[in-house]
């Protein structure tokens, strides 16, 4: 999963820069691009902090992003992959397993993460738990697979 947000409006900013550089020394006005690029570096940071661009998880947990209405939402969850059960062999080491558990902890709202209790409805919460436990084991699985195919251990 994703842990840590590249800089796309970094990038969207470095070029609006650029263009205002030019456009400041095609009519000699050095001052002005300074001034400019100060603001545009600023509303990058605001955009970037307002997209999570740069956001790491707490250890222990992950960031994924779900559907909220029409639109995407990145959620903080923990995630417990859950065991097979083991039926086989010395009956000491016999156990039914366990399965998957993920717990929705917070969600990013204008640039911050706030914890979904009280906040969201529970069915929403649900609904969020059983899109991102999906989205994990799916994604831990094509990694396993990649792993595989290229030689790689789990």
């Amino acid at each position: 999963m994703l842990q840590n947000r590249g800089m796309t409006h970094r990038s969207t900013a470095n070029h609006a820069i650029e263009t205002a550089r030019s456009t400041c020394r095609q009519y000699e006005r050095g001052d002005y691009a300074l001034a400019l690029e100060r603001i545009i570096h600023q509303m990058a940071d605001e955009a970037s902090r307002l997209a999570g661009e740069g956001l790491i998880a707490r250890p222990g947990c992950e960031l994924v992003d779900v559907m909220f209405g029409m639109s995407s939402i990145t959620l903080e969850v923990e995630f417990t992959p859950g065991e097979e059960s083991n039926v086989s062999g010395p009956w000491e080491n016999a156990h039914e397993g366990s399965p998957p558990e993920l717990c929705v902890i917070s969600a990013l709202v204008n640039g911050h993460l706030i914890d979904v209790d009280g906040v969201f409805t529970e069915a929403q919460i649900a609904q969020w738990e059983t899109e991102a436990m999906e989205k994990i084991i799916n994604q831990r699985a094509e990694d396993y697979a990649d792993a595989r195919a290229y030689g790689g251990r789990e």
